[in-house]
């Protein structure tokens, strides 16, 4: 806690104890001192348990990373990262939106069209229902035409 304290005409900040010292401040009533010191008992107590809390958790993700980089280090190089059951790829939310609306629009299915005409078709479609239409690229992703 700092007090100011007029010195030689300059103004600069004081502790109260030293201001108290100097009779600059009366002192202060024992009842007020007993709270301020609990007040600072528990503020060291509360820093005290939340540096052990800190490092309990430090400690817990430690133990709980350490497996998988022991398994992610066991693998030997050149080993998919992905099992080779799961795709690579998951598809954006605009690859979906394209596929479930050519499923909508072409109910016979879209393989034998060309993709000028699926995305001719899905992009009125996405226009009559207010959304936005993607890029040309997003559809040939869509389609696996492209990577």
């Amino acid at each position: 806690m700092k007090a100011k304290a007029q010195r030689r005409g300059a103004k600069r900040k004081v502790s109260v104890r030293a201001a108290i010292k100097r009779g600059d401040l009366p002192p202060l009533p024992p009842e007020q001192v007993q709270a301020f010191k609990e007040i600072a008992r528990q503020t060291r107590e509360a820093q005290a348990g939340a540096a052990a809390r800190n490092a309990e958790l430090a400690k817990g993700r430690q133990e709980l990373d350490r497996p998988l980089a022991v398994e992610i280090w066991k693998r030997p190089i050149g080993a998919p990262t992905v099992p080779s059951g799961q795709p690579r790829r998951k598809r954006s939310r605009q690859q979906e939106l394209v596929l479930q609306v050519a499923a909508d629009c072409f109910p016979d299915g879209y393989e034998h069209k060309e993709p000028g005409e699926i995305i001719k078709g899905i992009g009125d479609e996405l226009k009559r229902r207010g959304k936005p239409v993607p890029k040309r690229d997003v559809f040939l992703r869509a389609f696996d035409f492209r990577k």
